[in-house]
């Protein structure tokens, strides 16, 4: 199993928003060590901005040659894309060139 981590955006985000999330979410090494103890498999992570690191994700894309994609990179925060028009122009421009990457 792979997985290319977000970016450092969706933590900035909560920040500006003085929010954070209702549930706590463990960093990405503890749940790759939690998911080794229950499956016994192991899981890479790379640190790959979809939106912006195209190439990086093909390199991904083809050293991994996964069977399978589940794409869950959708900016989260609707009050952020309210806030500003700055935040709109990100809110879309994150949303869909990273689906269409």
């Amino acid at each position: 199993m792979v997985t290319c981590a977000p970016s450092a955006d969706s933590r900035r985000i909560d920040q500006e928003l003085g929010t954070v999330s209702l549930t706590d979410i463990a960093s990405l090494p503890t749940r790759i060590q939690a998911w080794k103890e229950q499956s016994g498999a192991g899981i890479a992570a790379y640190q790959v901005d979809l939106t912006t690191q195209y190439s990086a994700l093909c390199d991904v894309l083809t050293t991994v040659r996964p069977d399978l994609i589940v794409h869950f990179a959708e900016q989260r925060s609707a009050p952020y894309s309210m806030l500003s028009t700055a935040g709109a122009r990100y809110t879309v421009d994150s949303n869909i060139r990273t689906t269409h990457n």
